[in-house]
């Protein structure tokens, strides 16, 4: 099974995937875990993947073109888009195991829930 990461922090990863049952699994390759460095779709010379958010207030939120690039240079044939929130449905073992749906996922776990929304309207396969 792959499965594609996408984020700002890709060497925070290196830890988790390199441990325990995940580890084991990625070595045995029963799976292929891809790390992308979301900041590499950004536009500007800074690699800004975020903004100030509309209407003030404290603290950033994440710029929607950066996963819309990302997912988008991913191979078309990758198979489902999932997408984490708390809209969707539940991801349930059974789902996860189903050989017609392991082919390729890449999960994006986006917020706030505008983002997600835009998001989702565009590159999303299954919520």
């Amino acid at each position: 099974m792959r499965i594609d990461v996408f984020t700002i922090f890709p060497s925070i990863l290196e830890g988790p995937l390199g441990a325990s049952l995940l580890g084991r699994a990625i070595e045995a390759g029963l799976l292929d875990v891809r790390v992308h460095d979301l900041r590499e779709w950004s536009t500007d010379r800074h690699r800004t993947v975020d903004d100030e958010s509309y209407g003030g207030g404290p603290g950033m939120v994440m710029k929607p073109e950066p996963f819309f690039d990302a997912v988008g240079s991913l191979d078309p044939d990758r198979g489902r888009v999932l997408l984490l929130s708390p809209a969707g449905r539940r991801l349930e073992q059974a789902f996860v195991r189903d050989p017609k749906t392991t082919v390729g996922k890449v999960v994006a776990d986006l917020a706030p829930d505008a983002q997600v929304r835009r998001f989702s309207r565009v590159k999303i396969g299954e919520e």
